[in-house]
């Protein structure tokens, strides 16, 4: 498999990235490095759980719909994990305590994140390898 760094789809993302964060675009150079290892770090996420679909995929998941499953559920994680990161933020800034009820939000926003990231980067690879049943395990009979 290809290195995510010749990808058409990243390299146009690292583009878009460059001119938002650029100095000279009124972006800092801190910016602009942390903006583009974020996306390194989300690509290599990417190619890590499309490299699981392709090896444990089952065999009636055409390759195309599992790798589009498992991008669209990657995207989901990532606005997930950044709206977390965001209203954690936003709470810091009010100064409030911890019982508070964006604090909880935040917080249960971020295990929420951290339970889908586990399903689609441990548990489904982990079901794709053990194989899909056709009848559950209840209805077959002895």
């Amino acid at each position: 498999m290809r290195d995510f760094r010749s990808e058409p789809e990243y390299l146009a993302e690292r583009r878009k990235v460059i001119r938002d964060n650029h100095p000279d675009r009124g972006g800092s150079d801190a910016q602009l490095i942390k903006a583009l290892a974020d996306l390194d770090e989300q690509w290599s996420r990417r190619l890590t759980l499309r490299r699981q679909v392709r090896e444990h995929r089952p065999p009636f998941i055409s390759e195309d719909t599992a790798v589009q499953a498992a991008d669209a559920a990657g995207a989901y994680v990532d606005r997930i994990s950044a709206a977390a990161q965001n209203l954690r933020e936003r709470t810091a800034r009010m100064d409030l305590t911890p019982s508070s009820l964006p604090e909880r939000l935040a917080k249960r926003a971020g295990r929420l994140a951290g339970t889908i990231r586990h399903t689609v980067t441990e548990r489904l690879p982990h079901e794709f390898r053990q194989g899909y049943r056709q009848d559950p395990p209840s209805s077959q009979k002895d």
